[in-house]
């Protein structure tokens, strides 16, 4: 059977593929605002970055314990 044809008429795979991708953003998105954070010298800036990485962490693990939960692997 054709996987591309496959992925396209199950929606459990499409689910699967889209919080594997959401773990996978999340976790570059969360070194990028690290990497950031190293440059960043205003108090405000610093706060604004801070806030963000907690909210990416939360969204990071609310991917993760999914992923987990129904047994998916990248």
């Amino acid at each position: 059977m054709d996987p591309i044809r496959l992925l396209r008429n199950n929606i459990t795979d499409k689910d699967r593929l889209g919080y594997i991708a959401g773990c996978h953003s999340m976790k570059n998105r969360l070194a990028d605002l690290y990497s950031i954070l190293d440059f960043v010298t205003e108090a405000e800036l610093i706060d604004s970055i801070i806030y963000e990485i907690k909210s990416v962490n939360m969204r990071y693990h609310y991917y993760l314990k999914i992923c987990k939960e129904r047994g998916y692997t990248a």
